[in-house]
């Protein structure tokens, strides 16, 4: 009997020809040869149906499903449905996994861990190489990973910068419909964790590109705003004032953004604008003197300060820093 693999790769891939052979041969030359690859075509009007077939026709541990196009979080759920392994890394189809990745990761999975968190390096034009060095990693029980989330510290948000245990799907799906889908589901997940392993090298390789939903102005980049208020509703109900104080600081920081992009193209007195001025100046004396937050964000409230207008026009400030 034919062994389940060990690690399930899922590759959403929606009208990236250009970049998707480049994608599935960083997977396929992976060191860690216990693995199946999960390429699902979402629609696509392109020329990456057909990349998929064709390579699924040279390797044998890739299967290709074809659906119609439902975004990322649905072709994501529809690959998680086919995955056998007992590991799970989601990798967009335009990324690239440097050639360890996945034997990084593997390596630390032997502490009772449920999820293996480590770093992401951007990209525009030539893949980045690596020179590994030996790196310490912290573990933290699930509760303590989300407040570190929420406070945009040692863990991202991001789910493909990671290595799942699968039960963790058995419960918790990526939400459709929605842009920063990664967040509203790692904030449902990671308290279901028992142990996470942060380790500090980079596993994986994202392509900054012209046209990605995050590099242009689109409304639904305001689904961060709704998200964030859920995700503090339920830190409420837990009535755990530490993680209380973690949401409220990330529904402050998605207020920010929000409120900086809208003035940025010339919407600042949208109504959306407005509802996130209004919950800046509820929040940030509260973040201001919370020693967890991060600069960035207390940069930010010291210009909210100077009223809304100047701030509207401050921009470029506060995205000086990094996030």
């Amino acid at each position: 009997m034919q062994s389940k693999p060990l690690v399930s790769v899922i590759v959403p891939a929606y009208n990236v020809g250009e970049y998707l052979d480049e994608c599935i041969e960083s997977i396929v030359r992976q060191d860690c040869c216990d693995i199946e690859i999960v390429l699902v075509d979402d629609g696509s009007a392109d020329n990456s149906g057909d990349i998929c077939d064709a390579w699924a026709l040279k390797d044998s541990r890739i299967k290709v499903l074809h659906k119609k196009n439902g975004g990322l979080s649905s072709a994501r759920n529809a690959g998680l449905s086919i995955a056998e392994g007992e590991w799970i890394q989601f990798v967009d189809g335009d990324d690239v996994l440097p050639l360890d990745s996945i034997s990084c990761m593997i390596s630390f999975t032997g502490h009772d861990l449920d999820m293996v968190a480590g770093r992401f390096l951007m990209f525009s034009e030539n893949i980045p190489v690596l020179s590994r060095k030996s790196s310490g990693f912290i573990m933290l029980d699930g509760i303590d990973s989300l407040r570190e989330m929420l406070y945009q510290r040692r863990l991202s948000s991001s789910s493909s910068d990671k290595l799942f245990r699968r039960e963790l799907f058995d419960l918790v799906k990526f939400k459709e419909g929605i842009v920063y889908e990664d967040l509203e589901c790692m904030a449902r997940l990671l308290p279901n964790c028992r142990k996470v392993a942060i380790i500090s090298e980079i596993i994986y390789f994202y392509r900054k590109r012209p046209g990605s939903i995050l590099s242009v102005f689109n409304r639904k980049r305001l689904d961060v705003l709704g998200i964030t208020d859920e995700i503090y509703a339920r830190m409420v109900d837990r009535s755990d004032s530490e993680l209380i104080r973690a949401a409220s600081d990330r529904r402050l920081s998605a207020c920010f953004n929000i409120f900086l992009l809208l003035n940025r193209y010339g919407l600042g007195d949208d109504r959306q604008a407005v509802e996130c001025w209004n919950i800046v100046k509820k929040l940030r004396f509260t973040s201001l003197f919370n020693g967890n937050v991060r600069i960035k964000n207390k940069v930010g409230i010291l210009l909210s300060y100077f009223g809304r207008r100047l701030f509207g026009k401050s921009h470029f400030v506060y995205w000086r820093f990094n996030r």
